[in-house]
């Protein structure tokens, strides 16, 4: 169905994606883009598509990654993975659309938070205020239409 972000947190976002495709590599079958701005207690819909029908690299699961920020260049609040580990280089000053293994005007190293698409034909990743010791985002997996 589709993949939504909804901001439930204080501030507004800024969000990046990866998901697989067969249009990149040699190394990894992924793209990254960014910047969708999500505002503060509304939702953005940022891909149209079944997930469980989205391209999956050769021995592997369809999945994605996100990571999210406040600010450019990763200030204030950010939303990322939970590995604690940075695993990805994106553009975080400008707009970018890009195989995962092009470096170019890439300044800034991220943990990407995962998505499971193979789990439903749709999800909502709901960003949220940081609070200590608190995952800051959760994922809402669903198989009919839903809009936050």
């Amino acid at each position: 169905m589709t993949l939504f972000f909804a901001n439930d947190s204080s501030v507004d976002a800024y969000v990046s994606l990866v998901w697989p495709t067969s249009s990149c590599g040699p190394f990894t079958q992924f793209r990254k883009t960014a910047w969708w701005r999500v505002n503060s207690k509304q939702a953005v819909n940022v891909w149209a598509i079944d997930l469980r029908k989205a391209y999956a690299p050769p021995s592997s699961f369809p999945f994605g990654g996100f990571y999210a920020e406040e600010f450019a260049n990763g200030g204030g609040n950010t939303w990322e993975g939970f590995l604690g580990q940075s695993q990805a280089l994106i553009n975080g000053a400008a707009s970018f659309d890009q195989c995962f293994d092009d470096l170019s005007s890439c300044n800034l190293t991220v943990d990407m938070g995962i998505l499971p698409f193979n789990t439903a034909s749709g999800m909502t990743v709901r960003l949220l205020d940081k609070l200590p010791e608190e995952p800051n985002w959760e994922v809402i997996v669903f198989d009919e239409p839903q809009f936050p």
